[in-house]
């Protein structure tokens, strides 16, 4: 048995032990076998999803070094950290588990942080009328390039971590293993503290760069009093975030192939192929 619970039968390439026949090997049925083998297309797909991936870290690799070359500065910026952070986590490997425990430790914080980023961008845009025509000065004065850089480095990251996640569902719910409601006691610490980071990790980073002294709204005329009712917005707004990563990705326990795997079925397989 897995650590959910489910029975796995043991398959090799001519023979398969079902629970039903009291572990007496019986013939691997050979379409079994053609279906175990992976089709062109899914191979191709495979393929353009890796290229995908590699597409988009290369290119925001790049970027963010010119950007940096021109405002060394910037470095100062969580616009520029969230950045940074996302070319982190199309650089991972999400396909192998040699990187499970860096996939729970980045892959919320980049996909909550993507959302929490492009909101605080869009409120300065909203409260502040006078943040593009200052971020423009540092262009030159071009305001069509500053609308630009800004969508390019906070609107648009959103959008490729939802589709980062909607190619390698089935390859993060595996590296996540987030088996909802896990098994007590084995699983339960484990899954707690998956999400609580989850839930906590981007207030928690947050926090901390608030208490270092390093704020965006350095540069924004806000009034004081906008913190707090952004504050209370964002955490909301990382909540409901949380809550959506955690159904997305969340592994049920498999009660329907423990039905099947004990089902009349089988049992009439296994006797027949032995008889």
């Amino acid at each position: 048995e897995d650590d959910i619970g489910v029975y796995k039968p043991d398959i090799s390439l001519t023979k398969i032990v079902f629970p039903s026949v009291g572990g007496e090997q019986v013939p691997f049925p050979r379409e079994w076998e053609e279906l175990m083998l992976p089709d062109k297309a899914d191979i191709m797909k495979e393929k353009w999803k890796y290229v995908w991936r590699r597409t988009i870290f290369y290119v925001y690799f790049f970027t963010l070094l010119i950007y940096i070359q021109h405002f060394p500065a910037s470095l100062q910026s969580t616009h520029v950290c969230a950045w940074i952070l996302l070319i982190l986590w199309f650089e991972i490997d999400v396909t192998s588990d040699k990187n499970n425990y860096l996939i729970r430790l980045v892959h919320s914080l980049c996909f909550i942080g993507s959302f929490i980023n492009a909101s605080f961008v869009l409120c300065l845009l909203v409260l502040d009328k006078e943040w593009i025509p200052k971020i423009s000065k540092q262009l030159r004065g071009n305001e069509a390039l500053t609308w630009i850089v800004v969508a390019w480095m906070n609107f648009l990251p959103p959008l490729w971590v939802v589709i980062d996640l909607y190619l390698h569902r089935s390859d993060l719910m595996e590296r996540h293993n987030l088996i909802v409601p896990p098994n007590w006691p084995t699983q339960f610490f484990r899954v707690s503290l998956q999400i609580f980071w989850i839930i906590i990790c981007l207030p928690l980073i947050l926090s901390i760069w608030a208490i270092s002294g390093a704020s965006d709204f350095a540069i924004s005329d806000l009034a004081p009093k906008n913190f707090y009712i952004i504050v209370p917005v964002f955490l909301l707004i990382t909540l409901l975030l949380a809550s959506v990563f955690i159904l997305t990705l969340r592994k049920r326990r498999i009660e329907r192939l423990q039905r099947l795997l004990s089902s009349q079925d089988y049992h009439d397989y296994g006797r027949a192929e032995i008889n």
